[in-house]
């Protein structure tokens, strides 16, 4: 205890600094979506984890996340809860991060916290699927954790926590271990451009790679176990890695690896944002060049040496490709909420040009212009990426107004459908089986003026079931409209999606949609084929 007293009272500035500015951040950007309940897709599913949400989580791998639950939160979606706890392990990651580089600016740590609480992994986790908002965030302090005690410590008590906690990461969201993979690489480039040498920063790489390795043994292990005990297979564990019946061969392989760097540049190229694209590519440009220019500067000294030369060389190339290699493993299949490590190109830049600044100012007393040059070069690349993140706030305030309004359009549509089927003489509700043939079709294809966050993850439709499955509309009838219903078993749904009868009725709101079927009432809402 006097140990962890003696590391707060020490730490106890830049901690509640960190905490302090990633609220500010994730307030600015998320408020809108914790104040709200404008549930849908996935979030309306796993609302209660008495509907499907446990049993989802243990057959898709992420076992660590009933647990997160039971010890932080309970079972149900609270919005508010999960954007407070949500925002409290961004903030320690955020302290953990300035600790691993040793940046000691406010500023520089507050864009940091903008970095992390701001980009459109984080903001599309929170319109489409904050009921995993908390928990996901959790697995990223875990990650950045491991890379923590792997920095500070090189005991093997320190390299076993580490793996502990990559599996734990593992556990909650697979694709958060290239966080840890990225900040490993970071720590390496900057170790090389400060004069670290040759084989020690090889063998502080060589320890990275085999503490997650163990973890990855660790994480299977448990899976094992898990899946054993709850007799749950184990049918989407990797879901996150894309289509696991594709065979790499050296060929394909080859072709994903040049794809995971297309992405990689597409992504931060093509940035979502409010600003005009133009605005976006011109600032990403920008931030390339600084870069680049900065990393061409720190080789090119004299400290840096041949063989170190090399090697940083070497993950400066490999950078994209660690960051993106969840691309890779998904055979180029990836969505928004699983590309995280991209973002922290930023946090790469930001940190580069800091550390520059400093070495050039400390070591470079002869040489005036190299060392304003750099100071002028941290600013600009302050300046531009705060602009970036004013716009991802922007960008996020819009999709959860998007959300709401979407949300607030189907509860019109619904109280009007359940009218018309109480209206139906034969129809007892809770009693009488229900059948819902396809999704609402007497909806907006679009929201006028909000085109631009359709391509977002979870922003695709305008329909707050997304799918036609069984247990969405017994989520939505439980836990929105709070009104029984005894919708048909899981047999009858299927079969009666190709009754011919059941096509050939008109669609809502037409007369004729609603009719009885073989004992069933049949809601004709739109093409029951279309999306299943």
């Amino acid at each position: 205890m006097v140990f962890l007293k003696e590391k707060f009272e020490k730490n106890k500035y830049w901690l509640l600094y960190s905490l302090a500015v990633t609220y500010l951040w994730g307030l600015a950007a998320h408020a809108y979506c914790f104040f709200d309940n404008s549930v849908s897709h996935d979030s309306l599913k796993e609302f209660h984890v008495l509907n499907v949400g446990n049993k989802l989580k243990l057959g898709s791998g992420r076992f660590f996340v009933p647990i997160y639950r039971a010890l932080f939160r309970g079972d149900a979606t609270l919005p508010w809860l999960i954007g407070i706890l949500g925002l409290l392990w961004l903030g320690l990651t955020v302290f953990l991060i300035i600790r691993i580089f040793r940046a000691d600016s406010k500023i520089l740590t507050f864009l940091i916290a903008g970095v992390l609480v701001t980009n459109i992994s984080v903001s599309a986790l929170a319109a489409t699927y904050i009921h995993d908002f908390d928990c996901n965030l959790f697995g990223i302090l875990c990650a950045v954790s491991a890379v923590y005690f792997w920095r500070g410590y090189t005991s093997p008590g320190a390299t076993l926590l580490g793996a502990a906690l990559i599996a734990a990461s593992l556990g909650i969201y697979q694709s958060y271990i290239f966080v840890a993979v990225t900040l490993v690489m970071m720590v390496c480039i900057f170790d090389l451009l400060n004069g670290e040498n040759f084989k020690s920063v090889l063998v502080h790489g060589l320890r990275a790679i085999a503490m997650m390795v163990l973890g990855g043994i660790f994480y299977f292990i448990a899976l094992k176990v898990v899946s054993g005990i709850t007799k749950i297979p184990l049918s989407s564990a990797f879901y996150n890695f894309g289509n696991q019946s594709v065979k790499f061969t050296p060929r394909t392989f080859l072709e994903v690896s040049i794809g995971a760097y297309r992405d990689w540049f597409s992504r931060l190229w093509n940035a979502f944002s409010p600003y005009p694209r133009n605005v976006v590519k011109v600032i990403t440009l920008l931030l390339f060049g600084i870069s680049a220019v900065s990393l061409a500067a720190g080789l090119l000294h004299k400290r840096v040496h041949k063989w170190e030369k090399v090697l940083c060389l070497v993950l400066i190339i490999l950078f994209p490709y660690g960051t993106n290699f969840i691309n890779v493993m998904a055979h180029g299949e990836c969505h928004d909420l699983v590309v995280y490590a991209i973002w922290l190109f930023y946090l790469f830049a930001l940190l580069l040009t800091d550390q520059l600044e400093k070495l050039w100012k400390v070591r470079e007393h002869a040489n005036e212009p190299l060392a304003k040059a750099g100071s002028n070069a941290k600013v600009l690349c302050l300046v531009l990426v705060f602009i970036l993140l004013y716009g991802n706030v922007q960008f996020a305030n819009g999709m959860y107004l998007k959300k709401d309004n979407q949300y607030d359009a189907y509860l019109s549509l619904m109280t009007r459908v359940v009218s018309r089927m109480e209206n139906e003489p034969a129809y007892v509700p809770g009693e009488t089986p229900v059948y819902y043939a396809g999704l609402p079709e007497d909806l907006n294809d679009e929201i006028p003026g909000f085109e631009e966050y359709t391509p977002v993850t979870g922003m695709w439709s305008m329909d707050v079931l997304f799918t036609n499955q069984r247990e969405r509309f017994q989520a939505y009838f439980d836990y929105v409209l709070c009104t029984p219903i005894k919708l048909a078993d899981d047999d009858q749904w299927y079969a009666m999606r190709e009754k011919a009868e059941v096509q050939a009725m008109p669609n809502y709101p037409a007369q004729g949609c609603i009719k009885m079927v073989d004992g069933i009432l049949v809601v004709k809402l739109g093409d029951p084929r279309a999306i299943v």
